[in-house]
């Protein structure tokens, strides 16, 4: 929803719904992002490592 934009909210995700490119979008209006990560989805970055 729009309306958490630009607010400076923290949104909880899980690893169902996480993606870099939502994350990025999320981060870019103003909207903070945690969550965990699948490291085996689609356009996930090389260089995460699971731990």
């Amino acid at each position: 929803t729009l309306s958490i934009l630009h607010k400076g909210h923290t949104l909880y995700i899980d690893n169902w719904y996480s993606s870099p490119k939502l994350f990025l979008t999320l981060v870019e209006n103003g909207t903070n992002a945690l969550g965990t990560v699948r490291f085996n989805r689609k356009n996930m970055p090389g260089d995460f490592v699971k731990a």
